[in-house]
Formats: structure tokens, C-alpha cells, sequence
């Protein structure tokens, strides 16, 4: 498994929905025609209609990706519990990501190219993520609390969340999180939302990023 991210739930005729709000003020709210007021909207920047549409989705993604994903405070979050149930790492592998070299164009927090010893790194680590399971399983066997055995769990293990925003939140978390400037493994995911609701919302997707 790399990034599994299904829709939960949508506002029913999303599109449509968000048009005969946005039309409040008219006569016409029943015009069946919503291609050109939305983009009329999303070229002088009127935002708020989209905020009267819905949109939830489940993401498994690893924890260090998570982070930084929660870290959009226009959302609501819910994620899967370490302390109630044993994490995803007893189903699936750990995510093992690519080792880069450090970027040395003054951005510290950002990565180039792959790493030449990749590949001895990959090794070192399967060995360390092999130990770590084996080794919390074997503290779950000897009644370890949930809590406390999880505490060497790395951010690499995988995590469930719930991930629920207006429409006006969704566009613009994918503005900032498909820049080249996103970690590579952030942006990835956000691309698969991208194309996700590029299938629910096609006119609003269609109108902001084209």
C-alpha cells in the first residue's frame, strides 16, 4: 500500500447546489445553465459560494504526511487511534520512501535529488522497521498497553484519518500542496485528491486549475 484515498461523502448535486445558493439574489435560481457563473465567480475571486458545498474523505497516508496535511485548519480532522487499536503496520508494511539529498539552494526543509547510497539506506531501514514490528507484537502478546507500546512507532507507520472540508477548503489546500515546493510525498497525495475531485466536481476543478 503507498496512499489509499477514498471519498466518504459529497454534497448531494454538489455543483448545482452551490449555484442556486449563489444565486440568492436572482429570479433564476432554477437555471439549469452553472458552467458560466462559476467561473464568472472563480476569475473575481467570490470564494464564498463554494463554502456552501461538502466534501469528506478517508486518507491512509504515513504519519509524517499527516502532520503536515492537519496542519490546514479549515478542516475537520478524525484519525485513527493508536491508543484504542493496534495501527495499520499489522495489516500493511511500513512506508518506505525514497532517500534525497539535501537541498542546497538555502531551502533547508526540502530535498533534490536521490541519494547515491539510496538504495544502502532502503536496506538498513527494512532491517530497523523488520525489528520494530516484531517486536511490538511481541509487547501487545505480553499485555503492553496500546498506549505505551506505541510510543517508538515511527512516522512512517500509517495512519487512518478523516478528512472533511468545503469545497473552498479543498481548492485551496490543492493550490498549495501540489507546489513543486510541497515534499514530494505530500504533494503526491494531494495530486490523487486532485484527480479524485476532478471526477465529483469537474466544472469547479476545471474552472480553478485550468
Amino acid at each position: 500500500m503507498k496512499f489509499n484515498i477514498d471519498l466518504i461523502s459529497i454534497t448531494p448535486k454538489c455543483e448545482e447546489t452551490i449555484i442556486y445558493i449563489a444565486r440568492v439574489s436572482s429570479n433564476n435560481q432554477d437555471n439549469p445553465e452553472i458552467e458560466k457563473l462559476i467561473k464568472y465567480c472563480i476569475k473575481n475571486c467570490h470564494f464564498s459560494i463554494f463554502e456552501h458545498g461538502f466534501i469528506s474523505l478517508e486518507l491512509n497516508i504515513p504519519i509524517m504526511c499527516a502532520r503536515q496535511i492537519m496542519r490546514h485548519r479549515s478542516f475537520y480532522f478524525q484519525e485513527f487511534s493508536q491508543r484504542y487499536n493496534k495501527p495499520l503496520i499489522l495489516a500493511d508494511s511500513f512506508f518506505i520512501s525514497e532517500f534525497r539529498l539535501k537541498n542546497k539552494l538555502g531551502n533547508r526543509q526540502s530535498s533534490s535529488l536521490i541519494h547515491p547510497k539510496n538504495n544502502f539506506y532502503l536496506n538498513k531501514v527494512k532491517k530497523i522497521y523488520s525489528d520494530i514490528k516484531d517486536l511490538y507484537v511481541e509487547m501487545l502478546q505480553d499485555d503492553v498497553s496500546l498506549e505505551t507500546a506505541r510510543v517508538f512507532l515511527p512516522l512512517s507507520c500509517y495512519t487512518k484519518i478523516y478528512m472533511s472540508g468545503s469545497i473552498r477548503s479543498w481548492l485551496f489546500f490543492l493550490n498549495e500542496r501540489c507546489k513543486e515546493s510541497t515534499q514530494k510525498e505530500t504533494r503526491e497525495i494531494a495530486l490523487q485528491i486532485k484527480d479524485l475531485l476532478f471526477k465529483y466536481i469537474p466544472i469547479i476543478m476545471n474552472a480553478f486549475f485550468n
